[in-house]
């Protein structure tokens, strides 16, 4: 699957991020699982696309950089992502 066709695009440009080596990621994700788990998410390409492809009941994303912490746990909630789009 090429990347613009992942329903779900990270909104970050985040440095050392995976968006360019997707094509050689994603055929190596499960096809199903019960949880999808990233220890540090970064901008979250590999989140996005594993989230595209539905391969996960649930996903849990987590980064010890807190900024990008904060981030992920902000756009979660519709009403911060309303209060961001209108900014």
């Amino acid at each position: 699957m090429a990347e613009a066709q992942f329903r779900y695009k990270s909104p970050l440009r985040y440095p050392s991020g995976k968006q360019k080596a997707l094509k050689q990621i994603v055929p190596l994700l499960p096809k199903r699982v019960r949880e999808y788990r990233e220890p540090m998410v970064g901008g979250g390409s590999v989140f996005f696309a594993a989230r595209s492809l539905g391969v996960a009941e649930r996903y849990w994303i987590n980064d010890l950089f807190p900024d990008l912490f904060h981030f992920w746990q902000g756009v979660q909630d519709p009403a911060t992502c309303a209060r961001l789009r209108a900014e």
